[in-house]
């Protein structure tokens, strides 16, 4: 499976919006059409959330959008 973001400076946006308001790694729910999973099949579907992920800095690592 793999995940993307459909709008690589929106989605940055976004996730820059979210950093100043989560305190270690997050789960966000993302805004519609912004990121889509691609399952193993070549199927598609929305993502529905985000993962966030901080280093010890507080400063984000990683950030993955997924479909629960």
């Amino acid at each position: 499976m793999s995940e993307r973001y459909l709008i690589n400076n929106r989605a940055a946006s976004f996730i820059k919006d979210q950093v100043g308001n989560i305190d270690g790694p997050a789960t966000v729910k993302l805004p519609d059409g912004l990121g889509r999973i691609i399952h193993p099949d070549g199927s598609t579907s929305a993502a529905e959330w985000a993962q966030l992920w901080f280093r010890a800095d507080g400063s984000l690592s990683s950030t993955f959008p997924f479909y629960p």
